[in-house]
């Protein structure tokens, strides 16, 4: 409710609120804590800690979701979809690998990152991220991109439908707040 809030004019009123997009932040948010133990608040976009990387990571995550949809709405053109000619002309195409090379390399910073931390002497930590250093570098970031990915957006769609559900049927809305 705080969150919401921040979004509202000095009158109240929230204009320009997109659910989807708001809930999608949330997840990642919290799919970014657990697994990298990086908290980036990106829901809240008057915090300004870390703006500049916490944009990245959003930029990246969401143009993957945005450019996934095309892959996934021309399914049949998948396995011949790559980065060549006569695809990278295609937007949608060139933004997927576009942003598939930036959420490897952001994954692969903070991979660094902890593991230069861990070698200097920094207690591990219980996130997923610490839990599955000894593995193979390709494969850990690939599992975390995997787990990132995959969790911000089921944990936002499984919201999205409680809220319209919640929204649509009053009873239970009496129900929940008895």
């Amino acid at each position: 409710v705080n969150i919401v809030a921040t979004l509202a004019d000095s009158s109240g009123v929230i204009e320009d609120w997109v659910p989807h997009q708001w809930f999608r932040r949330c997840t990642l948010d919290f799919t970014v804590a657990t697994h990298f133990g990086k908290d980036y608040n990106l829901q809240n976009t008057l915090d300004m800690r870390r703006d500049k990387e916490r944009e990245i990571a959003h930029k990246a995550v969401q143009g993957w979701m945005d450019a996934i949809d095309y892959v996934f709405k021309h399914t049949y053109l998948a396995p011949i979809m790559q980065d060549r000619y006569p695809f990278k002309f295609n937007r949608s195409v060139a933004e997927f690998y576009s942003c598939k090379k930036a959420v490897v390399q952001y994954s692969e910073k903070i991979i660094n990152e902890r593991m230069a931390e861990l070698k200097a002497g920094a207690t591990p930590k219980t996130n997923v991220l610490d839990k599955l250093l000894d593995m193979h570098k390709g494969d850990l970031t690939w599992n975390l991109v995997t787990f990132i990915l995959a969790g911000s957006a089921s944990a936002s769609a499984t919201m999205e439908w409680f809220v319209y559900l919640m929204c649509a049927n009053k009873d239970i809305q009496s129900a929940a707040r008895a």
